[in-house]
């Protein structure tokens, strides 16, 4: 192999990726026909967010080598990051014209079609590749994420025990996680907590620390159970005529089952989740995943229901959201980025309840509660100032749509916008008590 390859492959795979792009280009100049040279830069520019260059290095592969299924799917990953969807979509499909057991392209294809809301198609995708069993865990994730999008709570227990008992894997919690929430959404604290207990009895402290995608919740469900089991005793059916609906992310899921009162009336809480929603994705642009449950739930309820809007807080973390996009886009006005994710936020909301009646409260924002040891404290300080502005201008929004607001910074308000330790259980979420507190407080 040239010299100048296999420094290039050492770079790239080392992470050097200044110098790795360096020897690319030194070896493209001296003989341009090498497809997979392109194709290695175009993987290596889209590491770095130049997306417009990766997509042009990788049609540059394709032209040279048409019948190159890695360079049609990893085109179609650089054409979804830049919302060109219909043409992603087309490369991956061509990737699996050419290759037709090409893992990678059936990930990146029931990807693509879960992020746009196209989840039906996703789950023949999913049903495929898991029957070809190549990189099963990947898929059956994909698949126990797309069912829990998908389904309410009811059916989607049905199916996510359905996948459990024909893939059992006592050391994958792929579908177990979304399989214990949606049992405890459906009431049946029992069958949950065995699964938190299972997760916890097999999982090391070392794993549970490494382990990030899902933990948190694994972590915030064991603490929602021993709650449930140990305070907040209901019937249900004594509550059917008086259901208040709750809407959100995992902030959503403190509301659930709790007894509240609101303009003199007793209602119960019911969670309808939708896994890591962002304000910043129900807007009017584009179908996604998010929008898909959303207009599930909303259908699916009764007409003239109430409804709490649990969604904002993703919006406003230090390694997510609002602030992130500002570090990357430093001459957009951070107050115009706040004022165009409530405004499309709230305007999709009217546009989609509108036919049916419903009656919202629009949930806002807690303080942060973050590790000072951890975090610099600029940081924090600059996230508490994001989530006053938020939750002001969140509040004003709210009452000029004609919607009440449930607002969550006053009750965890230390007086300088950190919270003040009282009803936060982690980083992220308050307490059930917490929640009934911003209630009693306020309505």
């Amino acid at each position: 192999m040239n010299i100048n390859i296999q420094k290039a492959l050492k770079f790239h795979k080392e992470g050097n990726l200044k110098d790795a792009e360096i020897f690319y280009r030194k070896i493209l100049k001296s003989d341009p026909k090498l497809s997979f040279i392109h194709l290695n830069l175009g993987v290596l520019l889209f590491g770095l967010g130049r997306f417009n260059d990766a997509e042009l290095s990788m049609k540059k592969a394709i032209e040279l080598k048409p019948d190159y299924p890695e360079a049609y799917n990893t085109l179609g990953t650089v054409l979804h990051k830049i919302k060109k969807t219909n043409e992603a979509e087309a490369c991956v499909k061509k990737a699996l014209i050419l290759k037709k057991d090409f893992s990678e392209a059936y990930i990146n294809l029931s990807f693509i079609l879960r992020e746009s809301g196209r989840l039906e198609e996703a789950e023949k995708i999913y049903k495929k590749a898991i029957k070809q069993n190549s990189n099963l865990s990947i898929f059956l994730k994909g698949y126990s994420r797309n069912i829990s999008y998908m389904e309410t709570a009811k059916y989607a227990v049905k199916k996510l025990e359905k996948l459990c008992l024909e893939h059992h894997d006592k050391n994958n919690s792929a579908i177990k996680l979304p399989l214990a929430i949606h049992y405890f959404l459906n009431g049946d604290l029992n069958n949950s907590r065995k699964l938190v207990n299972s997760y916890f009895a097999n999982t090391s402290n070392i794993q549970k620390i490494k382990n990030k995608d899902g933990d948190n919740y694994w972590i915030w469900l064991n603490y929602l159970l021993d709650y449930h089991e140990n305070i907040e005793q209901h019937n249900e059916n004594n509550f059917q005529s008086n259901i208040i609906y709750v809407i959100g992310d995992s902030h959503a899921l403190s509301s659930h089952g709790i007894k509240i009162k609101k303009s003199k009336n007793n209602f119960l809480s019911k969670c309808e989740w939708i896994w890591g929603c962002k304000q910043w994705h129900l807007q009017k642009a584009h179908n996604n995943k998010f929008k898909y449950k959303f207009e599930k739930i909303i259908t699916s309820i009764p007409l003239k229901s109430e409804i709490l809007m649990s969604v904002g807080e993703i919006d406003c973390r230090i390694n997510e959201g609002i602030l992130v996009y500002n570090k990357k886009n430093p001459k957009e006005d951070i107050n115009l980025l706040i004022e165009k994710t409530i405004n499309g936020y709230l305007s999709y909301i009217v546009d989609t309840v509108l036919p049916y009646d419903h009656k919202i409260t629009i949930q806002g924002i807690p303080c942060p509660n973050l590790d000072k040891s951890k975090i610099n404290e600029l940081d924090i300080l600059n996230l508490a100032k994001l989530i006053k502005k938020f939750n002001k201008v969140l509040k004003a929004k709210s009452m000029s749509f004609g919607f009440e607001f449930l607002d969550l910074g006053v009750i965890t308000d230390n007086g300088e916008g950190i919270s003040n330790k009282i009803w936060h259980i982690d980083q992220y979420h308050i307490s059930p008590s917490g929640i009934k507190e911003a209630w009693q407080k306020q309505f």
